[in-house]
């Protein structure tokens, strides 16, 4: 590859074991040979028994026999000359590019031969990258080399494996290594081929690579191979399906056995164990008790990271492309950082650029144009194109002296950096100023133009120029990163834990809380365990360093089970930025008083100034309610105060209050005596303010009862209800009542309303027992009616009526006349009705009734009232169920095709047989008449038209004239401009509102011919007659402006007229360069240049 370097920094091989194939030979390899502690690997073996090698060649004789491959093949390689084993190897050199392809012939491994299935191995070799032809090896992701199989003679390919040259410096590639693949089963048949194929390059001298010792082997059905280490045993070749993950540097041993005895081999896997870095910190000197932080660093590091340079240091030649753009690519694979951190591109470095051409100024400075690309496309200019230096002004194009050698651009050993260079622009302009350009030079755009840009990937240096030619060399460029370190932070532990917060002995930085000289160690492990690192702190403790003391606490127990107790904390001795805590430091505050707190313990803290704690505790009482295990009480004599209750709690009674009011009183004592009849409330509260609720009821002695209470209802409204009511008990007579003034003798009570009642019965002595009535109201009728109203102005409506409650069998009357036994009313014309209901117990119920006749209905017609000659119509009725029309018609629609103005009517009938009439005209309209004319109808743009409406029975228009131009104009003329060739369809639409009609003509619009430029290469002004001048000859050209120089950039002539010519008087023989502008019919401009020869010799 010749535009791409790959520099690698850390480097992992993984070589495959490779030895002869004998007598039962097998061979043991590992995906790595070098890891570090923890990482895993993937063993595999392969083995041949005698007469299981099935094709073998290895290309001693110089030639491949059997074998078909592309013209780049040779036998002979300066790169390796001795190859793999000393002898002779097949070579893919630069005789020319891609595709490049080894092929053998069609090979039988159908079931007979490969019943087991085979391997293929073979030795590759890959040239390095950056070497001279045929040694210059592959660097990029498609430059590689694929291992593939054919079962249809080559039509189509599988691959196998590609080897990816993972950026050209792969010591598994680069050197000699021996590779081994599973044959896929779809690959076992007759007639199979094999290729190695590669199918990308930078062209013929780049990306070579060699192969050597295949071999096919036919598995061996019998053989059985056997790993010591872990027992497995399998009868193919491949790999172990377990990886390993060595501790330290181990041996593995694969057995093979066969038929034809029994083999081994070894191999190894070197372990390196990681840099596990810990520091447990500054020892530290704190006051008894005082918390601080400790200040450990652990981390296990992969890679330091740190200055890392990657280079290009092949030689890229470059031809007059480069004035399109080239470019030159360092591939990077090895950097720590995903993408590029801010100020970790240092430098981008240029070792010889050389460009040698026409058309640069005396210093080449700002001919070549330098912008650095990083992988995700994010680009910085080192060297903007015309960054000319001052001075040069007015000399482009600039052409040396006759006789002297042309200019050149020569960069050696440049460095762009981001500041503390010089500019590009200060460099001198003078002629004869130094070249080459060198030291250290500020980029013309910042660095951290890329910051955040993907690190790993193509970076590339692009090179451009405004030179008309020439040709350069490029001998590669290098960039340097102060690259970020690559670590993780181990598996760490504090011990001891003794006066840590829990749970941070895991932590870097956990905090402590010594009383007495401790020594903390800090142990970090590897997360595979393969190394502990271990480091100890030690804090000493200064006894007398705290002035702080706690003076008192004060404490306020919440009430009953709140949560608003309080802790005051008073101190002493130092009284300024005092903290406050009562979770054990957990949290701070500045303020001495805490609030809102339940009942419990508290663990105090106080620090000052100099983090110095003082230590205290202070608990909370909470209190629960009291309980109340029952209430007693005696009954009260009739209309007297000497009931008694008593309140009884469980267990000591000292400290509680007692109330049988709700808790409007309380007294010490829980027996409340001199309480009349009824019920009470009970509180008991204790000295916390908890409290609990009960309730009694103190009943009255020999007072009255109410034995029983009969009552009738209310009957239609009549107030007939009655009650009457046995008492018993009570001394003396007992009197009565059913409103608790008003008492009587006797038991009854008559000629009651409906209503609630409360019955009251008194003894001589005064007391009272009450009991609760009510009286239902009577079953009235209630009425619903159901009409039926009168037809058209006919007597032949009805009245329903429907009763409920009341008492059965009803009699019927309609506005008090006499009264039927049946419930409908018929032969009932419009009007107002008042209905009678009357039950058998006499009771009547009224309704008012309205009956109301059909309305005539309104028919309407709806439907277009104006068309156009010609056209229809359709007419719809509403308003009725059936219609009757003028024209004879009966649907409610009708279809009209009237030639004059014509009134229609239509007869509509409703569900009542009500009838009413509608009329309509529907108005006719003439036909407009759409006609167009135009002054011209064919020309070249710009084209002016000019149209006449000739339209008749219309009154609005619509222009449309093919153009883009539209026009609403009811002039008898209007105008439209055409600028552009074509053919254009004009628009004329005539309409009076309704009625519309359309005419429409065409507009051809001519395009001009295109222009023709001819430029002579050479004329001969000899006096012969014939090329005696110099013209650029054109047809259609509106202008033509030339200007002609000599090869020093002079001006000879101007020519600025078509016909003007240039007899190449007082010139001599020579090259001359000519640029020009020609304008064309289109008004479009044309510039170019080039050279021409001026001969005199005959």
């Amino acid at each position: 590859m010749n535009k791409k370097l790959l520099l690698i920094i850390v480097l992992i091989t993984c070589l495959f074991r490779t030895s002869a194939f004998s007598q039962c030979t097998v061979n043991a390899n590992a995906s790595k040979l070098n890891i570090i502690c923890g990482q895993s690997v993937t063993l595999s073996h392969v083995g041949t028994t005698p007469g299981n090698v099935s094709f073998s060649e290895n290309f001693n004789n110089g030639t491949a026999t059997g074998w078909a491959f592309t013209q780049q093949a040779t036998f002979t390689n300066p790169c390796s000359p001795n190859g793999v084993d000393g002898t002779t190897h097949i070579w893919m050199g630069s005789q020319s590019g891609v595709p490049r392809t080894l092929e053998t012939n069609p090979l039988n491994f159908g079931p007979a031969v490969a019943p087991a299935g085979g391997t293929i191995c073979f030795d590759l070799l890959m040239a390095e990258q950056g070497g001279n032809a045929p040694c210059e090896g592959p660097d990029e992701s498609d430059e590689g080399v694929f291992l593939q199989y054919s079962i249809d003679n080559g039509a189509t390919w599988v691959t196998i494996h590609y080897f990816d040259p993972n950026g050209g410096y792969d010591p598994q590639l680069i050197n000699w290594n021996n590779w081994c693949f599973p044959i896929p089963a779809a690959a076992l048949i007759n007639g199979v081929k094999f290729r190695w194929f590669q199918d990308a390059d930078s062209g013929a001298a780049y990306d070579h690579w060699g192969i050597d010792n295949v071999q096919i082997i036919v598995n061996d059905p019998n053989v059985q191979y056997t790993w010591s280490h872990d027992g497995y045993t399998t009868s193919l070749p491949g790999d172990n399906p377990t990886p390993v993950s060595p501790h330290t540097t181990t041996t593995y041993t694969v057995t093979m056995t066969s038929s034809s005895g029994t083999c081994t081999a070894n191999v190894e896997v070197v372990v390196t164990n990681p840099d596990v870095q810990v520091n447990a910190g500054p020892d530290l000197s704190v006051c008894p008790g005082q918390c601080i932080d400790l200040q450990g660093v652990a981390k296990v590091v992969n890679d330091p990271g740190g200055i890392k340079t990657f280079s290009n240091t092949q030689v890229e030649t470059f031809d007059a492309s480069i004035i399109s753009g080239a470019s030159v690519n360092v591939n990077i694979q090895d950097l720590n950082m995903d993408n590029v951190n801010p100020g970790s591109l240092l430098k981008v470095c240029i070792s010889n650029l050389k460009f040698t051409g026409l058309n640069l100024p005396p210093s080449g400075v700002e001919t070549l144009s330098l912008k650095l690309t990083c992988p995700g496309g994010a680009s910085v200019i080192l060297v903007p194109q015309g960054g000319a230096p001052s001075g040069l002004a007015g000399q482009s194009p600039y052409f040396p002296p006759l006789g002297s050698p042309p200019q050149a651009s020569y960069y050696q050993n440049v460095c762009f950096v981001p500041s503390g260079g010089i500019n590009i622009s200060s460099i001198s302009s003078n002629t004869s100023a130094a070249v080459p350009i060198t030291g250290n030079i500020n980029s013309n755009q910042p660095f951290s133009n890329i910051d955040g840009c993907l690190a790993n990937g193509t970076w590339s240096i692009s090179v451009t120029t405004s030179a008309f030619s020439g040709s350069g060399t490029f001998d590669g460029w290098s960039i340097t990163f102060d690259d970020e370190e690559d670590s993780y932070i181990p598996d760490i532990t504090w011990s001891p834990t003794t006066y840590m917060s829990p749970g941070e002995e895991s932590t870097l930085t956990p905090t402590v809380c010594p009383t007495v000289n401790t020594a903390y160690t800090l142990t970090a492990s590897d997360t595979a365990g393969c190394v502990t690192v271990s480091d100890i702190v030690n804090v000493t403790t200064d006894g007398v360093c705290c002035a702080l003391t706690i003076d008192s606490v004060n404490v306020t127990n919440p009430p009953c089970g709140s949560s608003n107790g309080t802790i005051t904390i008073y101190v002493s001795g130092q009284t300024t930025n005092v903290q406050y805590s009562i979770n054990n430091g957990q949290t701070f505050q500045s303020s001495n008083v805490f609030t809102g707190l339940a009942g419990g313990n508290y663990s105090i803290r106080i620090i000052d100034d100099s983090n110095c704690p003082v230590n205290g505790t202070a608990t909370i009482q909470s209190s629960s309610a009291p309980v109340i295990n029952n209430i007693s009480s005696t009954n009260a004599t009739c209309s007297g105060n000497d009931g008694s209750i008593t309140i009884h709690i469980t267990g000591s009674t000292t400290g509680f209050e007692y109330s049988i009011n709700n808790g409007q009183t309380f007294q010490s004592g829980n027996v409340f005596n001199n309480v009349g009849a009824g019920n009470y409330n009970v509180v008991v509260k204790n000295s916390s303010g908890c409290t609990t609720n009960g309730t009694v009821t103190v009943q009255n002695d020999n007072a009255p009862a109410i034995d029983q209470l009969n009552k009738t209802d209310e009957t239609c409204n009549n107030n007939d209800g009655t009650i009457t009511v046995q008492a018993s008990g009570g001394t003396g007579t007992l009197t009565y009542s059913i409103d608790g003034t008003n008492f009587q003798n006797g038991t009854s009570f008559n000629s009651l309303n409906d209503g609630s009642y409360t019955v009251t019965v008194k003894d001589a002595g005064g007391c009272t027992t009450t009991s609760q009535v009510q009286i239902l109201p009577g079953n009235i009728p209630v009425i619903t009616t159901a009409t039926t109203p009168p037809s058209c102005g006919q007597t032949d409506g009805t009245i329903t009526v429907n009763v409920t409650g009341g008492t059965a069998p009803y009699t019927y009357s309609l506005g008090g006349g006499s009264s039927q036994t049946t419930s409908t009313f018929t032969n009932l014309g419009a009007g107002n009705y008042v209905v009678t209901v009357t039950d058998d117990l006499a009771c009547t119920a009224t309704a008012n009734v309205a009956l109301t006749t059909s309305q005539q209905p309104a028919i309407s017609i709806s439907g277009n009232t104006t068309v156009c000659a010609g056209q229809s119509t359709t007419l719809t009725a509403s308003g009725g169920t059936s219609y009757s029309w003028t024209t004879g018609g009966s649907t409610p629609s009708i279809t009209v095709n009237p030639t004059v103005t014509t009134s229609y009517s239509v007869t509509g009938t409703d569900a009542s047989g009500c009838t009413g009439v509608a009329n309509v005209t529907v108005t006719v309209l003439p036909d407009p008449n759409a006609a167009i004319s135009s002054n011209v109808d064919t020309g070249y743009p710009p084209l002016e038209v000019v149209f006449t409406n000739a339209s008749s029975n219309a009154n609005t228009y619509a222009w449309n004239f093919g153009n883009g131009q539209t026009s609403n104009s009811g002039s008898a003329t209007v105008s439209a401009t055409y600028t552009a060739p074509g053919q254009y369809e004009v628009i004329l639409v005539a309409s009076n509102g309704l009625c519309s009609d359309t005419a429409t003509t065409s507009i051809i619009v001519l395009g001009f011919p295109e222009i023709v430029i001819n430029i002579p290469n050479v004329f001969t002004p000899n006096g012969d007659g014939a090329n005696e001048e110099f013209l650029i000859e054109t047809h259609y050209a509106k202008t033509v402006y030339v200007e002609i120089f000599n090869r020093w950039g002079n001006l000879m002539a101007k020519l600025e007229n078509a016909t003007d010519t240039w007899d190449g008087n007082g010139a001599s023989d020579g090259v001359y360069f000519y640029k020009y502008r020609i304008t064309d019919l289109k008004d479009e401009v044309h510039e170019g240049h080039g050279f021409f020869h001026l001969v005199r010799k005959k």
